[in-house]
């Protein structure tokens, strides 16, 4: 299984969005349409870290950079931003090469800070859920609408399902089981360091003895840092 069939194993069925949604656009790339969320209280905008793997694997122009950021996240989480990326974006008939942020999760596949609004001139209008730009007032687009005659990968259609179920809040259903929750109720199946497995030995039963091999494939340059500190770890563990 390549890494494209990795990045799409986890896709849920599309729900549809409600009118009481927060000030979401789709954003237009080369792969196709991204959703973005409208956040005039970020000080500058983010991607989302598979959202940006997944753009380098199918050769979306971006350009990779190291910086230093440290902010804190809407659940106030503190956050420590390391990569940033340059992406060629589109809205309504306007294009512009914006810097991103790289996050390592969170609800919106993409957010447009305070350093996009800012530059573009975007005018946001809440009561009508509509927006444009200071300079072509004329061109007015709409928040919370996808545009369905546009097609794109299975994973783009993924984010989408995604940002509606966050939307609607059905993300958690009840009864559903979390990683949060497993780990609180065996907190002994647990740590933050990378080791050896600490529960009981179990045997796997397999269908065949023939070993299961994985062509090399490129890797996004923040994804590859995390496994640098992952192999220098264990190295470090002997």
């Amino acid at each position: 299984m390549g890494p494209r069939a990795t990045l799409l194993s986890t896709y849920r069925n599309v729900i549809p969005v409600s009118a009481d949604a927060p000030l979401w656009l789709m954003l237009q790339l080369k792969a196709g349409e991204v959703p973005a969320f409208v956040d005039t209280g970020a000080q500058f905008s983010c991607v989302r870290s598979d959202v940006a793997e997944f753009l380098y694997l199918t050769c979306e122009p971006c350009v990779f950079s190291l910086c230093s950021v440290c902010c804190v996240l809407a659940d106030g989480t503190r956050a420590e931003v390391t990569n940033a990326v340059k992406l060629h974006v589109k809205l309504l008939d306007f294009a512009w090469d914006h810097e991103f942020k790289v996050l390592n999760g969170g609800p919106f596949p993409i957010i447009l800070g305070l350093d996009f609004l800012r530059p573009t001139s975007m005018i946001v209008d809440v009561a009508d859920k509509r927006f444009s730009f200071g300079f072509a007032p004329h061109c007015v687009g709409e928040f919370g609408v996808r545009n369905e005659e546009v097609g794109g990968d299975t994973y783009l259609h993924g984010l989408w399902a995604e940002v509606s179920g966050a939307v609607l809040g059905q993300n958690d259903r009840a009864g559903a089981l979390s990683v949060e929750s497993f780990s609180r109720e065996f907190p002994a199946l647990f740590s933050s360091t990378l080791g050896t497995a600490k529960c009981a030995p179990y045997e796997i039963e397999l269908l065949d003895s023939v070993p299961v091999r994985s062509s090399p494939y490129r890797c996004a340059p923040p994804k590859m840092a995390i496994f640098r500190d992952m192999v220098n770890e264990l190295l470090q563990q002997g």
